[in-house]
């Protein structure tokens, strides 16, 4: 008889990942910074205090259920100090004006690549001694054009001459002063220097933050504390054995807000929430932990306190929220953000229209606010979470979670966090190149939930004046309508690869999307879409000028992914992602390469 392989033998056999032996590594891995090459030079990068090289403990470091990793290759810093120029001439035209010349830098490979100096006016010899930063990938071609010009009255600057140098010809670490002749005779003295980035912006890796193991800490002590009281004698003992436990919240906008909400104060009113360490949630259950954890009452107050003030707010017209004044108002805000050089879509307009319908007079409030409101582990770790999807592909064949709290912001499925407060800041290659203003919580909360695509569409339908949740219950009917038809038909995949829109690979965004609302009249009677047409044709002239706009062929905002959008700058933009360690050793050993570049939806 033949002797039947043991489990040993079995492990030995298979290739499988270290860790699966016993779930525990056999010694103590070292995670090396991948080295790098410089014109065919191999370079061993300076490791920064973020990414040492160093044994990782099992118990705080390593987690074998990281996928993906982000490569640590630092971006390269050039720094250019534009020195003075010497006999600046534009010709026959010196005998007309004495030149007023700036020097132009480009670098089309490096993000904020366009900068210029001061202009000197009627200098033949001008001393600038200024400084530009670039952040350049060393891997790709980068090549630095100067423009000397000469400006002139009304925007009719003319262009003196201009030179290309390959910046991959600079040494690492090393100043060197060039002089670049412009038409023959004008000369611009320059100064370069590159070095590796050694501190980048990003944090690689899956590990909590500090500000989460510090909040873990206080929390566990209140828990163990409550748990005692409510269990007595079987209460756990030690901090060890104190458990964390996660109250986590669905989707379905006002309507899970609300159960939410009956959630929570009745957790609080059996202290049970006192015992809880996260409170996770999505679309309408992420609107309500930030309105609760917003208030200023909070975490002091019953969560029941405020659910009168919930009531109000959802049960009162809508209407108001779509006056002129009122668009006006929004639009005037976008702009402004629009002028400071970060991306807008139609969701900042959701995002006011939620903010003035939850928080109201709190519109100022931001995500790293909640900070306060769990110092010293007095409430649970407020979590939300949204979907990254491409802008070219369905939702359904291809989608990341992107997590938010008041510490950090980042996609666990790739161990890449930053700070609450960058974000939609741009980044490159982990590094922050340009920092923006801390986006507000009710944009935020337009990205986390799409309920408004659904009041604003009836709002703009119906001139019946239907209170907020007669409008929810109505489209709960639609939503398990069209579930049963999705559940008959093979064909539910074609209404999202009909929403695909072919855009050019290297996006610089992140699209957040808010999802598409079902305008098909497939599942509603005949009587009522009647219905539906006559009251449209008395709509206002202002409801059928919104509609008219919203719902235009060419632009279709409500409509289309594209329209719905929510865009901020890609932070994870130069960034190569590579495989690990799969979760089962039958996985394919594929990266995803392109969702660094590519542009994404948050759902």
């Amino acid at each position: 008889m033949g002797v039947s392989p043991t489990v040993k033998d079995l492990t030995d056999a298979i290739p499988f990942p270290f860790y699966w032996k016993g779930w525990k590594p056999q010694s103590s891995p070292v995670r090396k910074v991948p080295s790098y090459s410089v014109n065919n030079r191999k370079e061993e990068p300076v490791l920064s205090p973020r990414s040492k090289e160093k044994k990782m403990s099992f118990s705080r470091v390593f987690d074998p259920y990281q996928v993906f990793e982000v490569e640590h290759r630092p971006c390269l810093i050039l720094t250019v100090k534009v020195v003075r120029g010497k006999n600046i001439t534009h010709g026959w035209y010196d005998y007309v004006d004495t030149p007023d010349p700036y020097i132009i830098l480009n670098v089309k490979t490096s993000p904020e690549g366009r900068r210029r100096t001061e202009t000197k006016d009627n200098e033949v010899n001008p001393v600038w001694n200024e400084e530009f930063t670039f952040l350049i990938d060393d891997r790709e071609t980068n090549k630095l054009q100067m423009i000397l010009m000469e400006a002139n009255y009304g925007n009719l600057d003319q262009v003196i001459g201009e030179v290309y140098f390959d910046l991959g010809e600079l040494p690492i670490k090393t100043r060197i002063t060039k002089i670049f002749s412009f038409n023959e005779k004008s000369e611009v003295e320059f100064e370069f220097e590159t070095h590796f980035d050694e501190n980048p912006t990003l944090r690689y890796s899956l590990c909590l933050c500090d500000e989460e193991k510090e909040f873990i800490e206080h929390r566990t002590e209140k828990v163990m504390k409550t748990m005692k009281e409510l269990l007595g004698d079987k209460a756990p003992e030690t901090r060890e054995e104190t458990p964390r436990i996660a109250v986590i919240g669905s989707g379905g906008g006002f309507r899970a807000m609300v159960g939410m909400s009956g959630v929570l104060k009745a957790l609080a009113d059996s202290k049970i929430l006192d015992c809880v360490t996260f409170l996770g949630g999505l679309s309408g259950s992420s609107w309500y932990i930030s309105t609760l954890y917003s208030h200023p009452d909070w975490p002091k107050m019953n969560p029941g306190a405020m659910q009168e003030e919930l009531k109000n707010n959802i049960d009162s017209s809508l209407l108001w929220l779509l006056t002129p004044l009122s668009i006006k108002r929004y639009i005037d805000r976008i702009l402004v953000k629009r002028q400071n050089g970060q991306p807008v879509s139609f969701t900042d307009i959701f995002g006011h229209l939620v903010g003035e319908t939850l928080v109201k007079d709190r519109l100022h409030t931001k995500l790293t606010d909640l900070q306060d409101k769990i110092e010293g582990g007095a409430a649970p770790l407020p979590l939300m979470t949204c979907v990254n999807v491409k802008s070219d592909r369905s939702a359904r064949s291809f989608h990341e979670w992107v997590e938010f709290n008041p510490f950090e912001i980042g996609m666990p499925k790739y161990g890449t966090f930053m700070k609450t407060e960058l974000f939609g800041s741009k980044f490159f290659m982990g590094k922050l190149c340009t920092e923006y203003e801390e986006q507000p919580l009710h944009f935020l909360q337009g990205i986390w939930g799409s309920a408004f695509c659904i009041l604003f569409k009836r709002l703009l339908d119906d001139n019946k004046k239907l209170d907020p949740v007669e409008m929810i219950r109505q489209e709960m009917v639609k939503q398990i309508e069209q579930s049963r038809e999705d559940e008959s038909s093979d064909s539910s995949d074609e209404s999202d690869e009909t929403e695909v829109e072919e855009k050019p690979r290297g996006s610089r965004q992140f699209t957040f999307d808010v999802p598409q609302t079902n305008g098909s009249d497939q599942n509603v009677p005949a009587p009522k879409r009647q219905a539906s047409k006559r009251r449209t044709k008395q709509k206002g002239y202002w409801n059928s000028f919104l509609s008219n706009i919203l719902e235009n062929k060419r632009f279709e905002v409500l409509n289309t992914r594209a329209g719905r959008a929510g865009v901020v700058h890609n932070f994870m933009r130069g960034l190569s992602l590579t495989k690990t360690f799969p979760l089962s050793p039958f996985t394919p050993d594929t990266a995803n390469k392109d969702t660094a570049n590519k542009d994404t939806t948050l759902i």
